[in-house]
């Protein structure tokens, strides 16, 4: 189970790292985690994304403007920037990243802009690959396995994605259509 989901009842018009409840107080903090550099203020960022999954863990509808600011600040300055991504060690701080990306791309402009970002679907496609073989190599790896249920999560809804399907097999003029025996 996350961790997010069984404390998001009691806390969650509160944001601690803001020091005041209320939504615009968590994305405040963490806009302003985001635009800070990467790995400069690590619990920072940790506590931010904490508070941010805290306060919408049940929320679906993140199609105001300072949401997308929010994930594309997100996108760009943690899950594309290979340094950042480096540096929010241990995987914690990563799962934290993966799970704000999944719960804000419930949205379906935040699954386009995320599909329409330069490297973006590629990356994630190449993270799952790196978190299975980690995973299947030590199962019992602290965060492995979350991360690879948070990949998949967000995986799962880009399934169509031309990019993430298999190329084509060319049909063989010289097979009949059932697959049998050549056709004379």
């Amino acid at each position: 189970t996350h961790r997010t989901g069984a404390a998001a009842g009691p806390r969650s018009g509160m944001c601690p790292a803001a020091g005041r409840s209320g939504e615009a107080d968590c994305l405040g903090a963490l806009s302003t985690a985001l635009r800070s550099p990467p790995g400069s203020a690590l619990e920072a960022d940790k506590q931010a994304l904490h508070d941010f999954l805290l306060q919408h863990a049940r929320r679906y509808d993140f199609s105001a403007a300072k949401f997308g600011s929010a994930f594309l600040l997100l996108v760009n300055r943690r899950f594309l920037c290979a340094n950042a991504w480096k540096r929010m060690e241990p995987r914690d701080a990563q799962l934290a990243v993966m799970q704000c990306m999944r719960v804000l791309m419930r949205d379906a402009q935040h699954r386009a802009t995320f599909v329409e970002t330069p490297g973006a679907v590629a990356r994630l496609v190449e993270l799952c690959v790196e978190l299975a073989d980690e995973h299947f190599s030590a199962p019992d790896s602290e965060f492995f396995c979350g991360m690879l249920v948070e990949t998949l999560s967000i995986l799962k809804r880009f399934a169509a994605l031309p990019e993430l399907l298999p190329p084509p097999t060319p049909p063989s003029d010289s097979m009949t259509s059932d697959g049998g025996s050549p056709l004379p």
